[in-house]
């Protein structure tokens, strides 16, 4: 068991990618924590099929939310081994037809949430710690209908170059 007694905290891992990682790492002994924004019910449902019955409503462009809720898995495990960046949007359109709100909200969850998450968590991380962030292709060759999100990606690949020197 790779991560026995690691305490690995997931964004977005109600569903989808994040799901998958949260069912891998607790496979490896793993305590998991369950991060959702919207997906309350699969969140709480994971999270007691893992054992750990821990999960939280996370916003991950709310810095408050994020501080509230890293603080309360720390007073609890006493530690966050593992932050996988993992909660992430997209809004497909064509370049001239995308909305700056939409543009906002997908940097903003795909990009700042990563850079408040990883900065929040190093309070709470000891030496060793990782943080894993999920990029994607998109992020080094685009798409025709998804400028927002392949700049978000493109962000977060640099911001990861980053955090491996800091």
């Amino acid at each position: 068991m790779k991560l026995h007694n690691k305490v690995c905290l997931i964004t977005g891992s109600s569903k989808g990618i994040g799901r998958s990682i949260a069912k891998a790492f607790a496979a490896e002994g793993a305590k998991v924590i369950i991060t959702y924004n919207t997906n309350k019910k699969e969140g709480i449902k994971l999270s007691k099929e893992l054992g750990t019955g821990t999960a939280y409503k996370l916003n991950v462009i709310k810095k408050k939310n994020i501080q509230s809720v890293f603080k309360d898995v720390f007073k609890k495990f006493g530690k966050i081994d593992v932050l996988v960046n993992n909660a992430g949007t997209n809004k497909t359109n064509d370049f001239d037809k995308l909305s700056e709100k939409d543009w906002d909200i997908v940097v903003d969850v795909n990009l700042k949430g990563v850079f408040l998450c990883s900065q929040e968590v190093l309070k709470y991380m000891p030496n060793g710690g990782r943080i894993i962030n999920i990029g994607s292709l998109s992020g080094e060759y685009g798409g025709p209908r998804t400028p927002s999100y392949a700049a978000a990606k493109a962000g977060v690949m640099s911001l990861t170059h980053c955090l491996a020197r800091f």
